[in-house]
């Protein structure tokens, strides 16, 4: 016999020598394609095109804004020509000329807001011998909100017109003009556009633009990029200029976005570059590690790197070698008289994070080609020693199986496999009979399947137990091919899904359902026949929870709009309508009758909506007690609403029964919206018809609305604030600012009033909060939180206040109850001396029907405020009905009291009447020095309004200035002062 070499060296000799030449292919692989040289360059290609794109990005956008700031540059300065100023006019025409060039320019100021991503805008113009000219200075809190607002805006500089006429309010450092002069010759951002307009006249309005390096213009704000231009006469001589601010926050986020740059540690700068140095006197960042590691003292050197010519190396402590990736910036023009104060865009990653991939891959490649040899080499010498140890036990274990049949293979020359061909094929015969006892257990056990056989060769089927059952026929009957189409036929006939059908059993009159699996062989073909019934039956049962509301058996809201959507699709053509309904007597019955009875409300409800599908509608219980309804294929409106309104008209006679024996009619306020008219979407339909039926629910309960685009315009917020004003009440997320009431006989504060405001971003003023909660029937909860809320912050700050009172707002339809009252007496009662409780003037019934209530909390010791008299039923019978111990004029019959003499006549009519019965006056709304004036020479006792004090966050104490003001209007209007209130 010839002699077989070991399986086991040969393995070892074969897989060494490839590992080996594996191995010297790949290290030579690598050293001939540059792959090291090829990942360095991509690396320095993928950053400076990341800082080109982003040099491109920041070209367009500014020269966009240019172009936007001289747009509104020329039409404000063509704004200012139009207008004729002549000497000797008179002062009333001054000022409303003063004010008109305020509020023109703030339109100018309003459309750059609102069109730029910018943080402020401002325009100065020159006084002049003829008039006074204003100046503006409006910010923008939110610059990357485009189309804001202008209530959203803040006036940091201007007259208080521009505030009234656009409703923008003004910031805590308001002031009526800049505080300093603009003939200082330090403000370059003033002089250089003007300069230049004097210089190069009647050319380029862009020409003259310029760049502020960073800087402030106004105290207590943070530095920021200036671009101004000249505002020019009708001869081209400037006159002042208009600017735009782009705070540094902004400019980083805005222009200098960090998700650029694809290294870490890698960041951007914009500064001046020149002669291999760059600017260490200022710079624009990107993030926080410019200001860590640039140096502050001294310019950065740069040293030109042969990658290209805009790359550059430099050193920077902390970080080490860092690349510099230098581009220009085109903020001026060519022929610019600033072009030497370019600035450019410098990008900077140190060399290790550069080189980084390179470097990790060299050297991941080198530990991988080591490890990968040591573990391969060691896995031969196992893999050879196991699997030919292996194949030699098995062959020796399978041998003693079956010592008697002797099988003889032709010969391999491989001593192993020699003696494993023996052994399988000894096997073999083991394997045969195996699998016809495993057969025969098949068809003994009790489990749903079966199997069938059809054999090329044969004309007769093979089949199992199972399936001469299923078919009922008698076991081990012949089944001839042709009979067998015939059965398969009837197995098939009713496919379900795939490879499932649907077949009546002859065992039993239930259907069941049926899996048939099939697969060719080399002689034929077999299958498998399974029952799943208890499977298909299980996925029904789940899908149907999915679907339906457990209680109704009607589509929830995920379903519901599944399916009306697929309606839609079919006939997008066609008219259809959603119908939103809530119903109106749910809780009465809940609290009433239980929640058995509410059940069987909704039960009923259901059977009423659910008469809509026999016109093909959809119905759905999509919460609690809402109910929504989609109705399809209309060729007009018309046709649906007529329809809609034969099936109201039956739901009529659906009644729910209760214990006590009474029949209460199901009634329910509905809304609907059509498609596609109002919208072509579900989820909009959905919300819109809500809307529609909230509008139902709180006009006129048990109706049907339509939904109108006019008013969801108006009062969405009203809906979409539900949740929200619940949040606010629940959580207290209220917060009071303090606005000083000072006494005009002694120029001190007599006290302040709690000015309610939202500590909710949703609601943006105090009037959206009440508009919601009276919408949501939640004015009372709101009452009881601003009072209680108002008693905690007077706790707290007794001790600050001293004899100082408080004014709180209060709304008389929803004023406590007495016990609320008393509760409230009991744990503050010894602070009531310092509460003065305002009520409304203008709710008039209220104040009738609440009299002995507010009798009663006068004699608790709490004082009375009469608010806003004069807006609303005038007159003094109101004073002697509510009995109050002070009355506030409304800002209407105080501003511009100084020039009306009707005015001033009721007001003198007021304080004569007041005066005789110790009831104390307070001037609201006083915004001028002149209506303050007249107030003390008509001897109104309290005054409050901006020119006197602002509201505060804090207990701020009365101007030295204001109280000054005060007392000398008071020895001088009055020769003997009162005594102090």
């Amino acid at each position: 016999m010839k002699r077989s070499l070991s399986l086991r060296t040969k393995i070892i000799f074969l897989m060494t020598f490839l590992v080996i030449l594996q191995n010297i292919s790949l290290v030579m692989s690598l050293s001939l394609s540059r792959v090291f040289y090829m990942l360095d360059a991509e690396a320095f290609r993928l950053f400076n095109n990341t800082t080109y794109a982003r040099m491109q990005t920041i070209n367009q956008e500014i020269a966009q804004l240019i172009l936007n700031v001289a747009d509104e540059t020329r039409s404000f300065s063509q704004s200012l020509q139009d207008i004729t100023i002549t000497d000797n006019v008179e002062m009333d025409i001054r000022k409303k000329l003063y004010n008109q060039v305020a509020i023109k320019g703030s339109s100018h100021l309003i459309n750059l807001l609102q069109n730029n991503s910018i943080s402020g805008a401002f325009f100065m113009i020159e006084s002049n011998s003829k008039m006074d000219l204003p100046s503006v200075y409006i910010r923008n809190s939110t610059p990357k909100n485009y189309n804001a607002r202008p209530e959203n805006f803040l006036i940091e500089v201007g007259p208080i017109s521009v505030s009234q006429n656009y409703n923008i309010p003004t910031s805590v450092h308001w002031n009526i003009n800049f505080p300093f002069d603009l003939n200082d010759p330090d403000l370059d951002y003033y002089h250089r556009p003007m300069k230049a307009a004097f210089q190069f006249p009647r050319v380029e309005m862009e020409r003259y633009g310029y760049w502020t390096n960073p800087t402030n213009i106004l105290p207590n704000s943070q530095p920021a990029v200036f671009y101004t231009m000249p505002l020019l006469e009708q001869n081209g001589s400037p006159i002042g200029v208009l600017g735009i601010e782009i705070s540094l926050n902004h400019f980083s986020q805005y222009y200098l976005p960090l998700i650029d740059l694809p290294y870490q540690d890698s960041f951007y700068i914009i500064t001046q570059a020149h002669d291999h140095q760059i600017s260490s006197d200022w710079f624009i960042s990107s993030g926080p590690l410019a200001h860590i590691y640039l140096p502050e003292d001294e310019n950065l050197s740069l040293v030109d790197n042969v990658a290209a010519d805009n790359i550059f190396t430099s050193y920077l402590e902390g970080l080490g070698e860092v690349y510099c990736f230098v581009q220009p910036l085109t903020i001026y023009s060519r022929n610019s008289p600033f072009i030497e104060n370019s600035w450019h865009l410098v990008s900077f990653v140190p060399s290790s994070v550069l080189h980084e991939g390179s470097s990790n891959v060299r050297a991941t490649l080198t530990i991988s080609i080591i490890i990968t040899t040591l573990l391969s080499i060691l896995s031969i010498f196992l893999l050879a020693y196991v699997s030919t140890r292996k194949i030699s036990g098995l062959s020796k274990y399978i041998a003693s199986l079956n010592p008697y049949q002797n099988i003889h293979f032709k010969q391999t020359g491989m001593k192993e496999i020699d003696e494993l061909t023996s052994a399988v094929d000894r096997l073999n015969q083991n394997i045969i009979q195996a699998s016809k006892t495993t057969s025969k257990f098949l068809e003994l056990s009790l489990l749903p399947i079966g199997g069938f056989e059809l054999k090329d060769d044969s004309d007769q089927v093979v089949v199992t137990e199972y399936i001469y059952e299923l078919l009922g026929i008698k076991p081990h009957t012949a089944i001839s091919k042709a009979e067998w189409k015939s059965y398969y036929a009837d197995l098939t006939a009713l496919p379900e899904s795939e490879n499932i059908y649907q077949f009546s059993a002859q065992y039993g009159s239930a259907l069941v359902w049926l899996r048939i699996l099939e697969s060719n062989t080399s002689t034929g073909r077999i299958g498998v026949i399974m029952d799943v019934t208890k499977e298909v039956e299980e996925h029904r049962r789940l899908t149907h929870e999915l679907d339906f509301d457990n209680m109704t058996h009607l589509y929830n809201r995920k379903a519901f709009k599944r399916e009306a959507h697929a309606k839609i699709m079919h006939t997008p053509d066609k008219i259809g309508v959603m119908i939103f309904s809530d119903l109106d007597n749910l809780k009465y019955i809940n609290d009433t009758f239980g929640h058995d009875a509410g059940d069987r409300l909704i039960l009923q409800a259901s059977e009423m909506f659910n008469q809509f599908r026999e016109h093909g509608g959809i119905v759905s219980r999509i919460s609690g007690d809402e109910f929504a309804t989609y109705l399809h294929g209309f060729s007009s409106k018309e046709e649906a609403r007529r329809l809609i309104k034969k099936q109201l008209r039956q739901n009529e006679s659906y009644v729910l029964k209760t214990p006590d024996g009474a029949a209460h009619r199901i009634r329910s306020s509905s809304g609907m919206a059509w498609y596609p008219s109002d919208s072509d979407n579900i989820t909009d339909l959905l919300k819109l018809s809500d809307f529609a039926m909230y509008e139902a629910k709180h006009k006129e309960k048990g109706t049907l609305f339509e939904f109108n685009q006019e008013s969801y315009r108006t009062n969405a917020y009203l809906l979409e604030n539900r949740e929200a004003i619940h949040r606010l009440i629940d959580e207290r997320l209220i917060h009071f600012c303090f606005q000083p009431i000072i006494c005009l006989r002694t120029g001190t504060i007599y006290a302040y009033e709690a000015l309610m405001r939202p500590s909710l971003s949703t609601f943006k003023t105090p009037i959206e909060i009440l508009a919601v909660a009276a919408a949501q029937s939640q004015l009372a909860q709101l009452e009881r939180l601003v009072v209680s809320h108002a008693m905690e912050t007077i706790e707290q700050h007794q001790a600050e206040l001293a004899d100082i009172r408080i004014f709180i707002n209060s709304i008389p339809s929803h004023m406590l109850s007495k016990r609320e009252f008393n509760l409230l007496k009991k744990k503050y009662g010894h602070l009531f001396s310092k509460v003065v409780l305002e009520v409304t003037e203008r709710e008039s019934d209220t104040l009738e029907q609440m009299s002995a209530r507010l009798a009663s909390i006068r004699k608790a010791g709490v004082k009375l405020a009469l608010d806003d008299f004069g807006n609303g039923y005038s007159g003094e019978v109101r004073i002697l009905e509510v009995n109050p111990n002070i009355v506030k004029i409304d800002m209407g019959l105080i501003q511009g009291i100084h020039r009306d003499p009707d005015k001033e006549q009721l007001v003198a009519n007021l304080i004569s009447f007041c005066h005789a019965r110790d009831i104390l006056l307070v001037a609201e709304g006083v915004e001028e020095q002149a209506d303050l004036i007249k107030i003390i020479e008509l001897d109104v006792d309290l005054v409050q309004g901006y020119y006197t004090g602002r509201p505060a966050l804090k207990f701020e104490a009365v101007q030295p200035e204001v109280k000054a003001e005060i007392l000398n209007l008071r020895r001088k209007y009055h020769a003997n002062p009162q005594n102090k209130l």
